[in-house]
């Protein structure tokens, strides 16, 4: 872990914490020579499960969702919605 001043920091941030993501090492920031801060660097995951598509079959309606209801606020005859668990 390398130590870096506070100030030091404030001056490069943006330089130091590019570098930390290139080497994947983390950083601890100091303040008049004590530990202040640890930065550990996160790494992006390599496979995103948000994709479009991808609740696909995970919803079934039933009934018409088309039709004005029948006007009694009664939703659970006009419309429902059955959650199925995705594999």
């Amino acid at each position: 872990m390398r130590d870096i001043s506070l100030s030091e920091f404030r001056v490069n941030c943006s330089k130091i914490l590019e570098r930390a993501g290139k080497s994947g090492k983390p950083l601890r920031i100091t303040r008049f020579g004590r530990p202040y801060a640890d930065i550990i660097i996160l790494k992006a995951p390599t496979n995103s499960t948000r994709q479009l598509g991808a609740m696909k079959g995970t919803i079934e309606i039933i009934g018409d969702i088309v039709s004005p209801s029948s006007g009694s606020g009664d939703l659970e005859d006009s419309v429902a919605l059955k959650l199925t668990p995705v594999s």
